[in-house]
């Protein structure tokens, strides 16, 4: 299955502004997930996230980079 990587405005931004050293390891990061990010339940790599706190962040998905302490929210859209 293929699978295509879509950055919002406001994401690249954000990529923009990181420190050069974690670039890389956040593009490898979510060059891997690209491969397969399906919900872990389905053999991917994403965590669902949800209703929390008055945000409602359901149907996006989470990974985490925890030596550098980011997140990266995504919305998987399955259209076939």
């Amino acid at each position: 299955m293929s699978w295509n990587i879509i950055l919002t405005q406001e994401a690249q931004k954000e990529f923009d502004k990181l420190n050069g050293s974690i670039k890389p390891q956040i593009s490898k990061g979510i060059l891997k997930v690209a491969q397969n990010p399906l919900p872990r339940q389905e053999g991917g790599y994403g965590d669902p996230l949800g209703h929390h706190n008055d945000l409602d962040l359901t149907g996006l998905f989470k990974i985490k980079f925890r030596k550098p302490g980011i997140r990266v929210i995504y919305q998987l859209k399955r259209e076939r």
